[in-house]
């Protein structure tokens, strides 16, 4: 009657060094190897959450993304794409820590895009230039 958790991998201590989960799709070439759609009921929810909560100052990485081939310059390793606009004309992309990177329509943020000072903003203007934020709606554009 729990339906909290539906699907549940735990690794004892024996799995140390192991792999928790293995998807191998090896002879696949025009399919989807991870397909978590319809996440359309979503609202404060997260689709994907990677958490560490370890006090250990041992470097490690949550996430790795690597495109391992000299010869596959097609692969695009993270596509990020938002339909709506946060604001007119100006999109929010990635929020890393406490700023944010943006993308426009070739408008300039200045007045128009409320950001977090050390917000970046690319396409800010018909030129294709940055901004960065200095401080609410005042934008620098970058060279």
């Amino acid at each position: 009657n729990d339906e909290t958790t539906i699907f549940k991998v735990t690794g004892s201590s024996l799995l140390a060094a192991g792999v928790g989960l293995d998807v191998s799709v090896v002879a696949m070439t025009t399919g989807i190897a991870l397909d978590i759609s319809d996440l359309d009921a979503l609202t404060t929810g997260t689709g994907i959450k990677l958490y560490s909560n370890s006090a250990d100052a041992t470097a490690r990485v949550l996430l790795d993304i690597k495109n391992d081939h000299a010869s596959a310059a097609g692969v695009i390793p993270l596509k990020i794409v938002q339909d709506a606009p946060t604001s007119t004309n100006f999109f929010k992309a990635i929020t890393i820590g406490t700023f944010s990177i943006w993308y426009g329509n070739e408008n300039t943020p200045n007045g128009a895009l409320s950001g977090t000072k050390g917000d970046i903003l690319l396409d800010g203007s018909a030129t294709g230039q940055a901004f960065w934020c200095t401080g609410t709606t005042n934008w620098t554009a970058l060279a």
